[in-house]
């Protein structure tokens, strides 16, 4: 099964956006459906605050989707 949320043909231009890491400073590009990214400076996760995953309530593979890799906080 294919996500839908993650069709990026009906993205807008703020879909991809830019953070601060906080362990490093430099910024971090996101997609909007970005739970996570490793900053390629210092390797830290940055989580994506936006993030809206109102689908994992009912989404059979949402384990495995929103699942962590590492635990940086």
């Amino acid at each position: 099964m294919k996500c839908p949320g993650r069709n990026g043909a009906s993205w807008k231009p703020e879909d991809v956006f830019e953070l601060e890491c906080p362990g490093c400073g430099i910024r971090v590009e996101f997609f909007k459906d970005d739970f996570w990214r490793e900053c390629p400076a210092c390797g830290r996760l940055v989580k994506n605050p936006d993030l809206n995953r109102g689908c994992a309530q009912w989404c059979p593979a949402a384990e495995q989707c929103l699942m962590k890799p590492r635990d940086d906080d």
